[in-house]
């Protein structure tokens, strides 16, 4: 997503575009991003499917830095139907393709977020710009900033 918003705001004629819900022009922008300076950290690369957010939190943690910010969307989970779920990639036709995404309440999100070691956790689903339509659960986190001790006086 990151690249995708990068490549559009640096050309010189295009204006820039960042969506984080599934409807063009709805929703916050870029400014989910937005972190102190100096607060960017590593990538974390996963390599077999999405690991359970347990598992993932504490490591994207870590490669943050001080009040860098962790923000992911996704559609908001059913209810009654939460933790690990299976889905065809592609539709329901042709070579069978699966991911696994992970679906909980906002409440739960941040709850793991917190667990994770970030300091702040949030998770609102953003409405649909046409009621009664699939909102868009966008969460986020920031990690702990750490103190500084300033330099001996003399």
């Amino acid at each position: 997503m990151w690249n995708t918003y990068a490549q559009s705001a640096f050309k010189a004629d295009a204006e820039p575009s960042f969506c984080w819900t599934q409807y063009a022009g709805h929703g916050p922008g870029p400014e989910l991003l937005v972190a102190p300076v100096g607060a960017h950290g590593r990538g974390v690369r996963v390599r077999r499917g999405p690991p359970d957010p347990s598992r993932l939190f504490p490591l994207v943690r870590e490669q943050l830095n001080p009040g860098g910010r962790f923000v992911f969307p996704q559609p908001p989970a059913i209810p009654g139907a939460y933790g690990p779920q299976g889905m065809y990639k592609g539709g329901f036709a042709g070579k069978a393709q699966f991911t696994y995404r992970y679906s909980y309440t906002p409440a739960v999100w941040e709850r793991h977020l917190l667990r994770a070691g970030f300091a702040t956790a949030e998770a609102t689903v953003t409405e649909a710009p046409t009621p009664g339509h699939i909102g868009t659960l966008i969460v986020r986190a920031e990690a702990p900033v750490r103190g500084f001790i300033l330099p001996p006086k003399g």
